[in-house]
């Protein structure tokens, strides 16, 4: 009876070595194919999107560099903003990478129902002065007066002057890009 029980002790104790042995080897595998998904130098993981605005988003940024982005994003989105054709309104289209996509999408409905009048045909930016940035909330609020140039219905030319305020934040993806959000024109002065 004692052989029986020693033969079912060891039986047991295999069992259970084996048992902690291909619990352990599937751990050591699995640990070695886990890590290979975790090293960045593996070409799918730098194609994943998800990893690259994760690892895009840990980069630090001083507040004069958040600033001078927003700024010099904002004079890139003012010149295709105030430039346009109303016989052919392609502005949200153009717009597109600069805005954020709430913005993008009034702005997609807006060029549907612009039609051109005789007053307005063409606009074209010409200058800006009185730049000013500061911050608002977790962005920024560019303002400054802007000079574009206007033609109407006959071909005559105008300069218009217009004050005009645009929000921007920060995109989620990538800090170093900054969307506007809104576009507030104030009372505009024919020159």
């Amino acid at each position: 009876m004692k052989q029986e029980i020693n033969k079912n002790v060891t039986k047991k104790n295999i069992l259970i070595f084996l048992f902690i042995l291909i619990v352990s080897l599937s751990f050591f595998i699995g640990g070695l194919l886990g890590d290979s998904d975790k090293n960045p130098s593996s070409s799918s993981i730098k194609d994943d999107p998800f990893y690259q605005s994760k690892k895009q988003t840990t980069v630090k940024l001083s507040y004069a560099k958040k600033q001078e982005l927003a700024k010099k994003q904002t004079e890139r989105f003012v010149k295709e903003y105030f430039t346009y054709d109303t016989r052919k309104m392609d502005r949200s289209t153009r717009i597109q990478p600069m805005v954020e996509s709430a913005f993008y999408q009034e702005e997609k409905e807006a060029d549907i129902h612009i039609r051109p009048t005789f007053e307005i045909v063409t606009v074209a930016f010409r200058k800006m002065e009185n730049v000013y940035i500061q911050p608002l909330n977790e962005g920024f609020l560019w303002t400054a007066t802007l000079f574009m140039e206007v033609s109407n219905g006959n071909g005559q030319k105008s300069i218009q002057k217009n004050n005009v305020s645009i929000v921007l934040q920060s995109s989620i993806d990538d800090p170093t890009k900054w969307l506007v959000s809104e576009v507030i024109l104030y009372a505009e002065e024919d020159s």
